[in-house]
C-alpha cells in the first residue's frame, strides 16, 4: 500500500485548543520523571477568565491537579495541570511503560557506609548548599 502526502494530511489531528479533563488526583501521586515539557496556559478570551481563576483557585486549595488530553502539534498528549503563581502550567506527561527502572541501571547497589565518612558527606553538602538564582549555570 502506497501512502500520500495527502493521506497523512486527512489523519492529522487538528488542535481544537480545548483540554479534555478526565479527572482530578493528588499532585502526589505524579512521579517526577513522568513530567516532559511545561507549558503555560491562559484564558481563551475574556468569557473564560472567570473560568481559568476558579478553577487554578480551586487547584491551590484542594492541592489537586487536573490530567486529560489536548492536541498539541497534530498530537495528543497526555497532560497535567497545576496552578502556579496566578495561573496555569500543563505539564506534558511521559507514560509510565517509556520510562526505565532504577533496578535497570547498572552498577546501583547500596553498600555499607562508614558514619565518619558519611558525615563528612553530609559537611561537604551543606557547605556547598546555595539557591539555584545564585548559581552560574550558564554554557
Amino acid at each position: 500500500m502506497i501512502v500520500s502526502p495527502e493521506d497523512l494530511e486527512k489523519i492529522k489531528l487538528k488542535s481544537t485548543k480545548v483540554i479534555e479533563i478526565e479527572g482530578f488526583i493528588d499532585a502526589t501521586e505524579v512521579h517526577p520523571t513522568l513530567y516532559d515539557s511545561p507549558y503555560f496556559a491562559g484564558a481563551d478570551g475574556v468569557v473564560a477568565s472567570k473560568t481559568y481563576s476558579l478553577l487554578t483557585q480551586a487547584l491551590k486549595a484542594s492541592g489537586k491537579v487536573g490530567v486529560g488530553k489536548v492536541v498539541l502539534r497534530d498530537r495528543e498528549e497526555v497532560v497535567m495541570i497545576a496552578p502556579l503563581d496566578a495561573g496555569l502550567v500543563l505539564y506534558k506527561l511521559r507514560h509510565p511503560q517509556e520510562l526505565r527502572k532504577m533496578e535497570s541501571v547498572p552498577q546501583i547497589e547500596q553498600k555499607e557506609v562508614n558514619k565518619d565518612e558519611l558525615k563528612l558527606s553530609i559537611s561537604l553538602v551543606e557547605s556547598m548548599t546555595s539557591s539555584l538564582e545564585n548559581l552560574d549555570l550558564t554554557d
